[in-house]
């Protein structure tokens, strides 16, 4: 899984996409997972 959110952080990065976004993006699901 961690595998998986680096490849696509390092292709959204190649774009330039917000990483700020990016990282809400999966602090909200890894909080979703925890409840």
């Amino acid at each position: 899984m961690i595998i998986i959110i680096i490849i696509i952080i390092q292709n959204l990065s190649k774009y330039k996409f917000n990483l700020l976004i990016i990282i809400n993006f999966i602090y909200s699901c890894v909080k979703k997972k925890q409840l």
